[in-house]
């Protein structure tokens, strides 16, 4: 008679979720994920680095405001080529949102990183032996580095609004918090961030590499929207509307941007940007190897 004993079925199933293979669930995923994401010191210096310039930026540009503010107050037909009042507090609304396209550069690096360095070191290996479906891990990581990216978007610009409302102040100017042009720039640009990260977490996934993928980030959020405007042709104009940074534009400076696209086309444009590019890495990470 053998000293072993028969492992029956239902210790079995019972036995393989503590074994760490499928039977992790999604909380655990994301428990993971976010431990991993948060004790890596590159994390915190690059979210730190975000803040920094979208209130940095922020500040010197009111500054500039408030010299031009100098200016207009003595000088009345300059004020009305401005738009007069209504023009002045237009821009006075953007100030603090200044910096935020910026940052979208900071959060996308960030965003390559996060899955780019886990096939480089190897990690992806572990990652997806405790997790062989590969899509709950893809989609955590994925989620979770776009709403990190959100939050810390709309955190720095309510610190923007801060700091610069005393040099405002100090050049006669006020700011609103009711003001749409403020709104627009706290939550649509906090949604173009969370845009370029999700492009960016993509192209990380898909290349695997992180000096490509961050290149190819900084290609198409900047550098393909600035040819497009500089060749002379109406429908590589037409189309650069559509690229990422034009479309999060027109909705968060509709009127500045006057190229005549609807608000509708350019949320089109811009949920497209958010999730067909993420669509295709998990695809291609299902079908690959690891």
């Amino acid at each position: 008679m053998s000293a072993m004993t028969p492992v029956s079925r239902k210790d079995a199933r019972h036995a393989t979720p503590s074994a760490g293979t499928a039977g992790v669930s999604l909380a655990g995923v994301l428990h993971g994920e976010w431990i991993k994401l948060t004790s890596l010191r590159s994390t915190l210096i690059l979210i730190l680095s975000s803040v920094v310039v979208i209130v940095g930026i922020a500040m010197l540009v009111a500054v500039g405001v408030g010299m031009t503010q100098d200016m207009v107050s003595g000088n009345p037909e300059m004020a009305a080529q401005m738009g007069g009042s209504a023009g002045m507090e237009e821009m006075v609304g953007s100030i603090a949102g200044a910096g935020v396209s910026m940052a979208t550069l900071v959060m996308g690096a960030l965003a390559v990183m996060m899955i780019s360095s886990e096939f480089a070191t190897g990690s992806a290996r572990s990652t997806f032996t405790a997790v062989p479906r590969r899509q709950p891990v893809f989609w955590t990581k994925a989620l979770l580095i776009m709403a990190v990216s959100f939050v810390v978007s709309v955190v720095a610009t309510l610190l923007a609004y801060l700091a610069i409302g005393p040099i405002l102040s100090g050049a006669g100017m006020e700011q609103s918090l009711a003001n749409p042009v403020f709104v627009r720039s706290l939550w649509i640009g906090a949604l173009g961030v969370s845009m370029v990260a999700s492009i960016g977490f993509s192209l990380g996934s898909l290349l695997r590499n992180s000096a490509g993928g961050i290149m190819s980030m900084v290609g198409i959020v900047f550098v393909v929207p600035s040819i497009a405007m500089a060749i002379p042709l109406y429908w590589v104009n037409k189309l650069g509307n559509y690229l990422p940074t034009s479309a999060i534009s027109n909705l968060t400076t509709p009127a500045m941007m006057g190229n005549g696209m609807e608000t509708w086309q350019a949320a089109t444009a811009v949920a497209g940007w958010a999730i067909i590019p993420l669509a295709v890495a998990a695809l291609v990470l299902q079908r690959r190897d690891i």
